[in-house]
């Protein structure tokens, strides 16, 4: 993999699991900046710590990405504070393993509200701060999308 040349990266459900790889292996590969939103914040700190340890700049804000009005503020604050994003990570999804039978409403609301209102939310809050000069989004979906699992 070649070096990126885009400087900051923001990556959502970015203090674990295939996140905080990705975050990782961003910054080895010579992104500047890396902002880490998530939901967990004994992660977050964590994972902060780690990654400043090995030297790198890491911005990490406690996100509920299913909370508009927060995805949003949290959008300008990050743009006030770090500058303009070039990458959008929507990597924040949660899962739910059993039949349609087996699932009740409010677990699928959920489901709903974290893995497409998350997406929607931090795709609409960060696009007017990328529109000048560019920039990229990545959605990213687990195998659970298009495969059952009981």
């Amino acid at each position: 993999m070649s070096k990126i040349k885009s400087n900051k990266a923001l990556i959502t459900g970015g203090a674990s699991g295939i996140g905080k790889l990705m975050g990782l292996q961003l910054l080895q590969k010579g992104l500047s900046t890396l902002v880490i939103w998530d939901i967990n914040e004994t992660l977050l700190q964590s994972t902060a710590l780690e990654f400043k340890k090995m030297g790198y700049e890491v911005y990490i804000y406690l996100v509920d990405v299913m909370n508009t009005t927060q995805v949003i503020n949290t959008a300008a604050l990050v743009k006030k504070e770090v500058g303009k994003i070039d990458i959008l990570i929507n990597n924040a999804g949660i899962a739910h393993v059993g039949n349609i039978e087996a699932v009740e409403e409010p677990d699928l609301d959920r489901l709903y509200e974290v893995n497409i209102k998350g997406v929607y939310n931090c795709t609409k809050a960060c696009i007017p701060h990328m529109k000048k000069g560019g920039g990229s989004i990545l959605n990213l979906a687990s195998i659970a999308s298009s495969v059952g699992i009981f």
